[in-house]
């Protein structure tokens, strides 16, 4: 190990100093590996997005306007509060559905239990009598 330094030392190399890591050539490896440009990974540090559109004052459009834009598939802040107002509403319902559910549940246990309760006495019973 120490001749592996001791070479690397007189070739001006300290592989033990972590200030600065290597930099990577993206770029020459996918050419030499000739990767099509299209393919090309070495450019992606910047993305084209689209510009968020403004929002939009319902009252102070035009009647006409604001039924265009909803048969257009614009959602307006009002179909947006209904949306979650409707799935409030089935959230809730399907909430008081599991808890009903949940009580039938431990109705039907505490049935089974107390059933099989029964039959083992039952059993138990029917053995006294036959011995």
């Amino acid at each position: 190990m120490s001749s592996t330094t001791e070479r690397n030392a007189h070739a001006g190399i300290d592989l033990d100093r972590t200030d600065e890591l290597p930099a990577l050539d993206v770029s020459a490896y996918e050419a030499e590996r000739g990767i099509p440009p299209g393919e090309r990974i070495g450019s992606t540090d910047t993305w084209i997005a689209p510009a968020l559109a403004p929002p939009v004052d319902e009252a102070a459009l035009p009647a006409d306007v604001a039924g265009e834009i909803a048969v257009a598939g614009f959602d307006t802040p009002s179909a947006i509060f209904d949306t979650i107002r409707a799935l409030e509403t089935n959230l809730r319902a399907k909430s008081e559905l599991i808890a009903e559910l949940e009580e039938s549940l431990d109705r039907a246990e505490r049935e089974r239990g107390a059933a099989e309760k029964r039959a083992r006495e039952r059993e138990q019973a029917l053995a006294r009598i036959e011995h």
